[in-house]
């Protein structure tokens, strides 16, 4: 059945499909987050820094990659000033370091995830290395994301695309043949988390030269589909908006009837919430420089943000083949997970 998956990036789709959490719930939207001088740089970067290192040379790009690996994170595109006052907080759910329950928290799975492995293919080998050597029962996850890169950084329908496509369908037929050499009823579960649209145009906005440098007064954060800013002052905060209007960004302003039906109505994510329309992101933005050939963290609702879900066992009752929601997946999974605790069952994303 196609997959609706929730609002924002992998990390909060993730959050929904594997432990049922929205952003609201979560306690975070995206990766990076406003902390007034609490951001993960305990100093402020001086301006003269970045302006004479700016990300556009050479010595500049190194620079950030040298500070990127003393953090731990990726800083190549963020306004290095505004270190000291952004925080990392989203963490996909499958991760060893996510902090809330989910369905790794609530029951013993075998993880295989190409952030382990080095990649697709180790962590792929790694599961069927697995199930080769061993007739036990087993609940195994395995995790890849080679396809969504080829899609941002080539496009849909592209002969790369249809290089990825196949791969994948090489490996299921792999996976699957390992399965049914196991002995008893192994289930398969495989589930995309979300779509893509084409990038047809990219737009860029700059808050610093009208307002100065953000900081205490104010905040922002520029996501490749969405723009957030932070700002406890009314009148400067009106005024910042404004000025965004007056720019005519190809979006809107989420209202805080839409943010309460997507789950993001939090303040802390930003009190101000602009998302863009589909098929446009910002270039420059703080996660990349340059625009992709295809993107997601659009509305959850378009057709072209919509996922996959395949199973070799019913997940859900009556014969509706509608979008399932993230979170109802998740349930889904719980159920299924319990059914087959004490048999074979690998899930598969």
């Amino acid at each position: 059945r196609p997959l609706q998956p929730g609002f924002g990036y992998s990390v909060n789709v993730k959050s929904e499909l594997f432990a049922g959490h929205s952003p609201d719930e979560a306690g975070f939207l995206n990766e990076w987050t406003h902390r007034p001088g609490a951001g993960i740089m305990p100093v402020r970067v001086p301006l003269i820094i970045e302006r004479l290192l700016p990300s556009t040379s050479l010595v500049g790009r190194v620079m950030r990659k040298l500070l990127g690996r003393a953090l731990k994170e990726d800083v190549r595109n963020i306004p290095l000033h505004l270190l000291a006052h952004l925080g990392r907080e989203g963490t996909n759910a499958y991760e060893y370091d996510y902090k809330l329950s989910s369905l790794f928290t609530q029951g013993k799975i075998e993880r295989f995830l190409y952030t382990e492995y080095g990649g697709d293919v180790p962590a792929f080998d790694a599961l069927i290395s697995r199930l080769g050597t061993s007739c036990e029962p087993v609940h195994a996850f395995l995790a890849g994301a080679n396809l969504d890169h080829v899609m941002h950084k080539c496009g849909i329908g592209t002969k790369e695309y249809e290089s990825a496509i196949q791969q994948t369908i090489d490996r299921l037929k792999e996976l699957v043949h390992a399965l049914r050499s196991r002995p008893g009823n192994a289930q398969l579960v495989l589930v995309s988390d979300h779509g893509m649209a084409p990038v047809q145009r990219s737009v860029s906005i700059d808050l610093e030269e009208p307002f100065g440098r953000a900081g205490e007064a104010y905040g922002y954060f520029v996501d490749a589909t969405m723009l957030r800013v932070w700002c406890s002052d009314s009148s400067l905060l009106q005024r910042i908006r404004n000025h965004i209007c007056e720019k005519e960004l190809p979006g809107r302003f989420l209202d805080s009837d839409e943010r309460t039906k997507w789950g993001v109505s939090s303040n802390a994510f930003g009190d101000l919430l602009l998302l863009l329309d589909e098929g446009v992101m910002f270039a420059p933005g703080f996660m990349g420089r340059a625009p992709v050939k295809a993107m997601h963290g659009y509305l959850p609702n378009l057709a072209s943000q919509t996922g996959l879900l395949m199973a070799t066992a019913p997940l859900f009752e009556g014969a509706d083949q509608g979008a399932v929601p993230a979170t109802e997946a998740f349930r889904a999974f719980q159920t299924f997970f319990d059914a087959t605790h004490d048999r074979r069952i690998q899930k598969v994303e």
